[in-house]
């Protein structure tokens, strides 16, 4: 239950359905027309403007944590890196893709020996797409050695990929673990480690700038990019809460 409602939140928390919702009002109210328009044109602005959320997603991602002095047993890769075209047989790797590509670096560079790499099926509507299995594959043909990969392919949500990552690594006996996610996402992952008195280093990926930029296309320009920048965000810091409350 607790997954079909967190799937049906994403169209609720989405800034573009509250801002539909209110011009729909405008369209239907003549007494407020004029102010739900301004309101409306006001939230494009604010969930289109790159200095305004960079600002606010500085505030809310975590910088790596790792200790660069020891080598983890293992670096564990939280999914939702990538989806699977059946028809052209192709892997869409979308903005969180670092995730992988920096536990592939990692593994070159000896920090850690083992990458788990967890990730079931996170879709409402079910198909045959099971991310961990796919992206095994991938980091074999990019020169991973199979022995050195470890799949989790039960999970379908940032609760489930810890729980079951736990399972493997008391399994392995792993005693020293990485965790590897979105700097976004790493709150919400590092909550449910904390409530499963998992212990562990983190890395995090995709990082807003750590400085300032300055520009007229930053500060004033609408860029359509961060109303799903925010959609992320939202989704969250609503979800950092719900695991606080209900986990």
């Amino acid at each position: 239950m607790f997954f079909v409602v967190s799937k049906l939140m994403n169209f609720i928390i989405n800034p573009m359905t509250w801002i539909f919702f209110i011009l729909l009002m405008a369209l239907f109210s003549s007494k407020h027309q004029k102010k739900l328009v301004f309101v409306s044109l006001s939230m494009l602005f604010f969930f289109s403007n790159a200095f305004i959320f960079n600002e606010i997603s500085r505030l809310w991602g975590l910088k790596k944590s790792m200790n660069t002095e020891i080598e983890y047993d293992v670096g564990i890769v939280l999914g939702g890196v990538a989806d699977f075209d059946k028809k052209n047989n192709l892997l869409n790797f979308n903005n969180y893709s670092d995730r992988l590509f920096f536990a592939k670096k990692l593994f070159l560079n000896k920090k850690i020996n083992k990458i788990l790499f967890s990730g079931g099926n996170g879709e409402l509507f079910s198909n045959d797409y099971v991310e961990a299995i796919e992206m095994k594959k991938f980091l074999i043909k990019n020169g991973i050695n199979e022995n050195d990969i470890l799949i989790e392919t039960r999970s379908r949500n940032t609760d489930e990929n810890i729980k079951n990552s736990i399972e493997i690594c008391n399994e392995k006996k792993f005693e020293r673990m990485l965790l590897i996610t979105s700097s976004m996402h790493m709150r919400r992952a590092l909550l449910c480690c904390k409530k499963n008195n998992f212990d562990v280093d983190y890395f995090c990926t995709d990082r807003t700038k750590s400085y300032r930029v300055w520009k007229v296309k930053q500060i004033l320009v609408p860029q359509n990019q961060f109303i799903k920048k925010w959609e992320e965000l939202i989704h969250e810091m609503v979800g950092f809460i719900a695991y606080k409350i209900l986990l």
